[in-house]
């Protein structure tokens, strides 16, 4: 039986060529230094199911190439591939060794927080080996190890009773694209509120701080008292402030007094700390923070109604066996991810 046609790399490159220079074709050959009949070649066999594609990439619109629901899905691996190629062919030109020996994708509060630690430790064990850390979305990070483009991910998400957080995993990866995976629990990461611990002459006056620093630290803070306080919280479209805003609604924590709005738990603590609001944030970050940036008034918020972030460690499962299927580097990176939340 004949092998079915591979996807080459010629093929990757047109896609990203395509969508880098606004759906212009003429414009992506330019780039590729290709001649006309060889993009048309190209361009055909992107926009239509067959021996190389299951379902299109690209789609014409007018003039224009835009990618279809499949070309969006794929284009992030796309991307990487195109890269890792770049990166071989210089390898090859040059003599050097400039491809990493494991690749990781996390959030960017997690290169700050515990990654740290564990590549410190990989670098001590193995000093000429090379890491690659790529911070992009979720999704993005689930897909890539389900399709080779990281060898490990770290996620964070919402945990939910109904399914199980395999589940979970393959409701973001489309049928087409899926392969077993390897999920591990890191830590579940708690929400907190933090105001100023160094209130000056205003805060110490004001009623919303009077009221935040006599509630009980031992209890948890229920969603109906963020009534009449200054919140710093995420920026409105993200999901952060999506998944804050749906659960005061269920909290019945209205209206809402919302001072500042940005993004970055680190960004947010120094607004806190300044005594310009009360920051919602994360446990961790919060005790980061604390501990290189000085003291914060600090209370839970509970966690029936403000459910605790599960982080999970992410890899590909090994044909037939429930255990990673990684490599040499990436199992010790995978230890000492285990062994830097332990000891964080």
């Amino acid at each position: 039986m004949p092998r079915p046609s591979r996807l080459s790399i010629e093929l990757l490159e047109t896609f990203i060529a395509v969508l880098d220079a606004d759906g212009d074709a003429s414009e992506a050959a330019k780039v590729l230094d290709i001649n006309q009949p060889s993009m048309s070649k190209r361009l055909a066999l992107l926009q239509k199911a067959g021996q190389h594609l299951p379902q299109p990439w690209l789609a014409r619109q007018g003039k224009t190439w835009r990618a279809t629901a499949e070309g969006e899905r794929v284009m992030a691996a796309a991307r990487e591939m195109v890269r890792r190629n770049d990166q071989f062919q210089t390898l090859i030109a040059t003599g050097g060794t400039d491809v990493p020996d494991v690749s990781l994708a996390c959030g960017q509060e997690a290169v700050k927080d515990f990654v740290m630690e564990a590549v410190r430790k990989f670098r001590q064990k193995f000093p000429r080996s090379r890491i690659r850390i790529a911070t992009p979305g979720g999704r993005e990070r689930v897909l890539g190890v389900a399709t080779g483009v990281y060898d490990l991910a770290i996620i964070t998400h919402e945990p939910r009773a109904d399914i199980t957080e395999e589940e979970q995993l393959s409701e973001k990866l489309e049928q087409g694209s899926r392969r077993p995976l390897n999920v591990e629990p890191l830590f579940d990461d708690r929400f907190v509120l933090a105001a100023t611990g160094k209130p000056g002459r205003e805060e110490a006056k004001s009623a919303w701080h009077r009221r935040f620093a006599q509630s009980p630290e031992e209890e948890t803070f229920s969603g109906s008292l963020l009534v009449g306080l200054p919140l710093i919280l995420p920026e409105p479209g993200r999901g952060r402030r999506d998944q804050f805003d749906r659960w005061a609604r269920s909290a019945k924590a209205d209206p809402l007094d919302v001072a500042l709005e940005f993004g970055g738990w680190e960004a947010m603590l120094h607004y806190a700390a300044a005594g310009l609001g009360v920051a919602f944030a994360t446990e961790r970050s919060t005790a980061r923070f604390v501990k290189t940036q000085g003291p914060l008034l600090i209370r839970r918020l509970s966690p029936s109604e403000f459910p605790p972030d599960a982080v999970r460690l992410v890899t590909r499962k090994a044909h037939g066996a429930e255990r990673p299927e990684l490599s040499p580097p990436a199992t010790a990176l995978r230890e000492f991810l285990l062994e830097a939340v332990k000891t964080a």
